[in-house]
């Protein structure tokens, strides 16, 4: 059997404890999260008046907040429907399209921080199609990725654990976000009457 067709996912020991790490902390913020009193009746509305109290600094707190609650595995839908609702549809569309960059860039370099790029040694077949377009064009594949996708945090732990670089991954992500990002903040008021009703 040719090497790329082989079952086997053979990992050093130092990758295979840093893919372990990654698990057990993906899994601990997603217990801490539900567990937690931050997401607990978090809707866009109480994100817009927790950011008023900001003042003049509410664009980085937003973007602070929406970093933060991407960690924490809160749809990031929410915060970009808070940021229409708290920054209008023109000025909103650019402080949440810069808050949701940031937070994807902040997941993804802190997943790669702690597991590497492990995706590199596969040898599953399928693994290493996926790895070969990232490698031939990775900056499409990452624009096309978020754009169907857009902040998933899974999308961001697999492209981290990938051999994508972190620019192509940034230029990538920039592009790719444009569209739902602009979808999203048009349609906030249909979500706002059929999604996050009080």
């Amino acid at each position: 059997m040719a090497p790329q067709d082989s079952p086997s996912f053979p990992l050093s020991s130092s990758s295979r404890w840093r893919l372990l790490a990654v698990f057990v902390l993906l899994a601990a913020t997603f217990v801490f999260a539900q567990q937690s009193d931050f997401i607990d009746g978090l809707d866009p509305y109480a994100v817009r008046e927790w950011v008023r109290q900001w003042g003049a600094f509410s664009a980085l707190a937003f973007i602070a907040l929406y970093t933060v609650g991407l960690l924490l595995f809160v749809p990031g839908t929410l915060f970009t429907v808070a940021g229409a609702l708290l920054f209008g549809q023109l000025y909103g569309f650019f402080v949440v399209w810069i808050a949701a960059n940031v937070a994807m860039s902040t997941s993804f370099f802190m997943v790669r921080l702690v597991g590497g790029q492990p995706l590199d040694q596969a040898r599953y077949s399928l693994v290493r199609r996926m790895v070969s377009r990232l490698d031939n064009r990775p900056v499409q594949t990452v624009a096309v990725l978020r754009l169907f996708l857009f902040t998933a945090p899974a999308l961001s732990a697999v492209l981290a654990l990938s051999r994508v670089s972190g620019r192509d991954h940034v230029l990538g992500t920039l592009l790719g976000s444009i569209v739902p990002t602009a979808t999203v903040v048009i349609m906030t008021d249909w979500l706002l009457s059929f999604v996050y009703t009080r």
